[in-house]
């Protein structure tokens, strides 16, 4: 094979051989060579991090020392100084860094960083929007990059964090990376995580359990838009609300709501062998999105009755100004002062029924279909329940999405219902004040207007 260049030009061929061939064929990448040569760029992701408003330690990339040192002063923190490339040859560990060694700085730059203080270290794999956690506590007399004592990961365990793996898929999503082994700092109980870097094409196999839960993920995900079609039909909730106003020979079953189609991928059909695992996860997701919507009926409902209560409060604002501008003979034009309460008391009456209807709609999750449930064999029963799990984590997590859609779309009509009220009251207030001053000056100019004359007031 040779040796030395030679070696060099074998991998360099080979690897444009088979990434040319696989352009060519137009094969379904996960992720496509070009998002993960521009994602992989740790300063880039650092600043995607920030766009997105996540924490990050204060980092600087310098090779001049004195600078180096001025920033160093200013931090109450330790710093440390981590590769932004994988390295060639040389898989270098992030570590601590004194005052006294910036001054190597000047044969080479480096990133900088600040030491956040944390709980634990965080690895999150993320596949599409669904994202898995696993943590592993810190220890006060560990060096600072797990690596070095635990290469094998084997004090990560899986963890529930439901903002970081919300988090983590959005990172993803940013940095259009359909696949990605993301690490974070889990700070406090109550702190947000603090963003270190994503890693593309990271390990994960060495995370417990992960073999049962990122592979049959993972092999669903590769198989691509075939696993559904037909989107399924959810009505509009003003739709709904009439369809309650309607007699009821004219109801439409589930609130006129149809769940998607859902296509069984091939693996689910037939050929490969399924494991209880798949089966186990797939219930699991599904009973996520089912709190999911539990959680978007809530603030949907609660928002409903507080947008029910300051629309009283508007049409009590309104009638007010319409009798100030009443009593005070206004002129036409002056009654444009109207709009702010009359878009207040619209916008609250939107945000209310669009909260009440969310919150006592009807929601789908999927139905089982019996058949193969009781089938002659173990294997033909364990695929029929996996094709039931599958299908109602689709349609539950269809149900959850248009769920929250509703209910953040009722707070919007509350945020701008509250900003019409405020602006609805600065209204009538200023009508107060200035229906009180044309009083006064009325009085003022009766009085003055007796005494000229010679009455008076005993």
């Amino acid at each position: 094979m040779g040796e030395g260049p030679e070696q060099d030009l074998y991998r360099e061929e080979t690897s444009a051989i088979l990434v040319g061939a696989l352009l060519a064929a137009r094969v379904r990448w996960v992720d496509h060579p070009a998002a993960q040569w521009t994602a992989a760029h740790k300063l880039h992701q650092l600043a995607v991090a920030n766009r997105l408003g996540y924490l990050t330690p204060r980092s600087l990339v310098t090779n001049r020392p004195e600078i180096a040192r001025d920033w160093a002063t200013g931090l109450t923190t330790p710093i440390l100084s981590k590769p932004v490339s994988s390295g060639q040859g040389i898989a270098p560990y992030a570590d601590f860094v004194s005052v006294d060694e910036l001054e190597l700085l000047v044969h080479q730059p480096a990133l900088l960083q600040e030491v956040a203080p944390a709980h634990s270290d965080a690895r999150v794999v993320t596949i599409g929007g669904t994202a898995y956690c696993w943590a592993r506590d810190r220890r006060s007399a560990e060096p600072l990059d797990w690596r070095r004592i635990d290469p094998r990961g084997t004090a990560f365990a899986s963890t529930l964090q439901p903002d970081l793996g919300a988090m983590s898929a959005a990172m993803a999503s940013a940095l259009d990376l359909e696949f990605t082994v993301q690490d974070w700092l889990i700070v406090d109980p109550g702190q947000p995580p603090v963003f270190l870097e994503v890693n593309t094409q990271g390990a994960w196999l060495f995370l417990r359990e992960a073999e049962n839960l990122i592979a049959p993920r993972l092999a669903r995900h590769l198989e691509g838009p075939s696993a559904q079609v037909e989107a399924g039909q959810w009505p509009k909730w003003w739709k709904r609300l009439l369809h309650d106003l309607l007699p009821g020979k004219f109801a439409h079953a589930n609130d006129g709501l149809r769940p998607p189609h859902v296509a069984l991928p091939a693996w689910l059909t037939h050929g490969m062998m399924i494991p209880p695992d798949m089966v186990e996860e797939a219930v699991r997701r599904r009973a996520e999105s089912e709190a999911r919507a539990d959680n978007a009926e809530r603030r949907a409902g609660k928002i409903g009755q507080l947008a029910m209560t300051l629309l009283a409060l508007a049409f009590a604002v309104g009638t007010y100004t319409a009798k100030r501008l009443d009593g005070l003979d206004a002129a036409v034009r002056w009654w444009t002062l109207m709009l702010p309460a009359v878009m207040a008391v619209v916008s609250l009456a939107m945000s209310a029924l669009q909260g009440l209807t969310a919150e006592h709609s009807v929601r789908l999750v999927g139905s089982v279909d019996a058949r193969g449930l009781h089938g002659p064999s173990v294997e033909e029963r364990l695929r029929a329940k996996a094709q039931a799990a599958h299908h109602g984590e689709v349609v539950a997590g269809w149900s959850a999405r248009y769920k929250l859609s509703e209910s953040l779309q009722a707070r919007a009509w509350l945020t701008r219902g509250i900003v019409l009220l405020v602006l609805a009251g600065v209204v009538a207030a200023t009508l107060l004040v200035a229906g009180a001053s044309l009083v006064s000056t009325g009085a003022a100019a009766i009085v003055q207007e007796s005494a000229s004359s010679g009455l008076g007031v005993r």
